[in-house]
């Protein structure tokens, strides 16, 4: 925080880490698309540090959800006061 302004600090994916030997979520290709999605959350939050972007929340995390019924990639903000630093990614199963 600079002058009283909140900065976006980091962007990645819930859960934020899990353990070596169990999954870290119920399906499989939502295990898996949050464990490889981590190094690239990294990187990017990196570079949202540098950019120094004001919000009102230094965090935005993001839900992943393996949706079979659509053909594309949706991401919603979620507008909840409890959680205003969430989003939610539903993508299709390949």
């Amino acid at each position: 925080m600079i002058d009283g302004v909140s900065y976006l600090r980091m962007v990645g994916f819930w859960p934020p880490s899990g353990f070596p030997d169990r999954p870290w979520l119920e399906h499989p290709d939502e295990d898996a698309f949050v464990r490889s999605a981590r190094s690239v959350c990294e990187l990017y939050s990196e570079a949202v540090r540098r950019a120094v972007i004001p919000t009102r929340h230094s965090e935005l995390r993001l839900g992943c959800h393996l949706d079979e019924s659509r053909e594309d990639v949706l991401v919603t903000v979620c507008k909840n006061l409890f959680w205003p630093h969430w989003a939610n990614l539903f993508w299709p199963h390949p």
